[in-house]
């Protein structure tokens, strides 16, 4: 090691040979004649006196490493402006519902309550759609429900006040005759029974709307009622009116007995027959039945002038009649069928109508609770 060249390829300064001075550094970089140079330095193995001096020109490895700065910075930028567009569309589509939700609910916001998001999703964002739906469905049906029963009041209103009209008008008209005109006993006594007719169909109008006011607060506290009791009141009262146009009021009994309230059951029947005696022609027949089948069942039936398809739907409304100039000379009010619905529901019973036009019609009412439905007591007679 007396620090002579024994061989190099690489380029002398000014006559000097740099790696004579590289001696005991690993590794140094120089710059020569514009050109820089790694020196990177080592013994020789089995050659003490020897040392090795690896010479490297760095300016191809700076324009490499500059071209895949380059080529790193291209690509950086393209995977950039991918990775932003794909996150782009994720978001957009992950939104999406969310938007769809934001318009529909400005859309039912504005009224259109049969707008629905479709649902195509597992995920949380399907779940949050499907309610929303049901949520939709809800409001749907309770703004429906709504608008039937502001619709039913203000035909209650309307129906009621032309109810009303009527018999007020009779009444003030034949009391100002009688009071002011020169009229003959007969005259007075002929519009007397005018003024009576009158009130007696105010009474009755008003009788039958506190019945239904009483019906809808009512708390039914059922009892178990003797069947045959409850034939023999409805006998008792209705009796006058049967006999007004000669009809025979028949009963077939197979139970014994009933659960339920007494007075309201009862009215229900008074209802029925009443309204099967004013369908029904002179001399006929009306039947009242009580059997099990398997449920048990109150079913009055008449062969009197019936009702289509059309009446049959629509002769639970509040104040409507199938026959106005029957009903109005009877001093009906069309309310009876109304408040047979009502007490029917109390005792959870369906009210079912059969009817055909000049055939007749039956009424069933169809006990349904479980009271009556494990109540040993109902007996089959036979």
């Amino acid at each position: 090691m007396d620090g002579r060249l024994i061989y190099s390829n690489g380029p002398a300064v000014d006559g000097q040979r740099p790696e004579l001075t590289a001696a005991g550094v690993t590794s140094i970089t120089r710059r020569i004649k514009g050109r820089k140079y790694l020196y990177t330095t080592g013994p020789v193995s089995g050659y003490p006196n020897l040392i090795l001096v690896h010479i490297r020109d760095l300016d191809g490895l700076e324009a490499f490493k500059e071209n895949l700065i380059s080529v790193f910075l291209w690509v950086s930028t393209g995977v950039c402006l991918v990775l932003a567009l794909a996150i782009f569309l994720l978001v957009k589509g992950l939104t999406r519902p969310i938007e769809a939700l934001n318009r529909a609910a400005a859309r039912i916001s504005r009224g259109d309550y049969n707008e629905r998001i479709p649902v195509r999703r597992q995920d949380e964002l399907g779940e949050l759609a499907q309610n929303f739906n049901i949520m939709a469905q809800a409001i749907q049906d309770h703004t429906q429900a709504l608008t039937r029963a502001a619709e039913e009041k203000q035909r209650f209103v309307d129906n009621l006040a032309h109810e009303l009209r009527t018999p007020l008008t009779a009444i003030r008209g034949y009391a100002e005759y009688l009071q002011n005109a020169h009229c003959t006993e007969e005259e007075r006594i002929k519009a007397a029974g005018h003024l009576s007719r009158a009130a007696a169909r105010l009474q009755n109008l008003s009788f039958k709307l506190l019945e239904m006011t009483y019906l809808r607060t009512r708390k039914l506290q059922p009892k178990r009622l003797d069947v045959s009791g409850l034939f023999n009141e409805l006998l008792v009262i209705m009796k006058p009116s049967l006999q007004e146009k000669r009809i025979t009021l028949k009963f077939e009994k197979q139970l014994e007995y009933l659960w339920g309230d007494e007075t309201l059951l009862l009215s229900l029947l008074i209802n029925l027959v009443d309204n099967a005696i004013q369908a029904s022609p002179m001399g006929s027949q009306i039947t009242v039945k009580a059997y099990s089948a398997p449920n048990p069942v109150l079913e009055v039936s008449d062969h009197g002038r019936g009702m289509n398809a059309q009446e049959i739907q629509r002769v639970l409304e509040l104040f409507y009649r199938t026959d106005e100039s029957r009903s109005r000379k009877h001093g009906g009010v069309g309310l009876g069928l109304t408040i047979c619905a009502q007490i029917a529901e109390l005792h959870q019973a369906k009210l079912l109508i059969d009817s055909q036009p000049g055939k007749g019609t039956t009424v069933k009412v169809v006990f349904t609770t479980p009271l009556h439905l494990s109540d040993n007591s109902l007996k089959n007679t036979g």
